[in-house]
């Protein structure tokens, strides 16, 4: 009954009306979610996005890139109050593992199901590529599918900064690769 009336409510929100309805694949509970986990006023970048979903790339002491995740190597350091009000320090993810979780295991296999948008052609796209690359040749066909997903999740995300800026009346900045 409830998801009967998470479109009505969501037609309150001009970044669902405009932006995340045209979406094939985007439907209205994937939109709440998006709606309630971000806040496009703190996103300076649209890879702040991107970073809080945690789908950025973290770079080894090679200098390999590796999506991040919640291996040793990619927890930082983060301050808390312990029950006596003392300042501690724990190792801890710095990502909201919910939204990584809904963007990367309900959204991206609805957008590829979609096959006839943007993203699934992206996701295509780059997966032949990096199936033809000799430096992932010793990759899993699952690893292969895993990256081209979150380089699909990465590019809707773009496109949802600056949708969401525009809307909203905010400063848009350049992506990285700009």
């Amino acid at each position: 009954q409830h998801f009967k009336f998470l479109e009505k409510l969501m037609e309150e929100y001009p970044i669902y009306t405009e932006h995340l309805k045209k979406i094939k694949g985007c439907g209205p509970a994937m939109s709440g979610v998006i709606i309630s986990e971000f806040d496009i006023y703190k996103s300076k970048y649209p890879s702040s996005l991107m970073m809080y979903a945690g789908l950025d790339v973290v770079i080894d002491e090679n200098g390999e890139g590796h999506g991040r995740s919640k291996k040793k190597e990619h927890l930082r350091d983060i301050e808390y109050i312990d029950k006596n009000g003392e300042i501690k320090i724990k190792k801890g993810i710095t990502y909201n593992p919910f939204l990584k979780t809904k963007l990367m295991g309900v959204l991206a296999s609805c957008l590829l199901k979609a096959k006839d948008n943007k993203y699934s052609k992206a996701y295509n796209g780059y997966k032949h590529r990096i199936e033809n690359h000799v430096k992932h040749k010793d990759k899993t066909k699952g690893h292969r599918h895993a990256m081209a997903m979150r380089f699909m999740i990465q590019l809707f995300l773009i496109d949802l900064y600056f949708a969401w800026k525009k809307i909203e009346g905010l400063e848009v900045k350049a992506p990285y690769a700009e």
